[in-house]
This record gives C-alpha cells, sequence and structure tokens, in this order.
C-alpha cells in the first residue's frame, strides 16, 4: 500500500510539474502557461514596487 501511495503522489507532483510547465493535453500552444503568467505577475509587481521606492527617495531629497 506504501508502494502505491508514493508512486501515486510521485506521479501527480510530476503532472502538476508538466502542467505548470506549460504542457497540455491538447499537444498545442493554447495560452501562456501558469508559470509564465506567475512570472510576468511578479515581475509587475516588483517593478511596480521599486519605482514607488524611487520615488519616495526622490520625493525625500527634493
Amino acid at each position: 500500500m506504501k508502494k502505491f501511495l508514493f508512486v501515486t503522489s510521485i506521479m501527480l507532483v510530476l503532472i502538476f510539474l508538466w502542467w505548470f510547465s506549460g504542457g497540455t493535453i491538447w499537444g498545442g500552444y493554447l495560452s501562456p502557461s501558469p508559470a509564465e503568467k506567475t512570472l510576468a505577475f511578479v515581475w509587475q509587481n516588483f517593478n511596480l514596487g521599486l519605482a514607488t521606492i524611487f520615488e519616495a527617495v526622490g520625493n525625500l531629497i527634493k
């Protein structure tokens, strides 16, 4: 029973990683993968936060 649970959990992790990196059951490129969407979201918010910090520092220097 433990072997079955272990193999099933490993398989689920591999399927999730395949799906998260852009794998589809249709075989084509349908839309950006969740990994690409996540990276774009994080990058946008990082840039916004950095711009806010620089603006605040710029306002202090004035």
